[in-house]
């Protein structure tokens, strides 16, 4: 980022808004058993972490993206949500 401050509050503001978009995506597909967006949306997810070298959360979107079954899916998601959280809250609280 070259050390650009403006553009890393903007990528930061972008991801705690899509990230959280994407999650509910996730919740609500697999509720509704969508498979495509549980992937799409875990994908993406997967993409914006990986910005932030944030390993833990990359394999937790890896593993829902991966549609694992459905037992191994719920405990995914809640590993994904779990270290998205803590990303997202380590995110808020950095101080350049």
């Amino acid at each position: 980022m070259d050390n650009n401050h403006e553009l890393f509050d903007e990528i930061v503001r972008m991801f705690l808004v899509d990230s959280s978009l994407h999650l509910q995506r996730i919740q609500t597909a697999i509720i509704e058993g969508d498979a495509e967006i549980v992937r799409h949306s875990a994908h993406a997810l997967k993409g914006m972490v990986s910005i932030f070298a944030a390993e833990r959360t990359m394999r937790a979107a890896t593993l829902v993206e991966q549609g694992v079954g459905k037992q191994e899916l719920i405990d995914a998601v809640a590993e994904l949500e779990a270290s998205l959280f803590e990303l997202q809250d380590s995110i808020r609280s950095y101080k350049w």
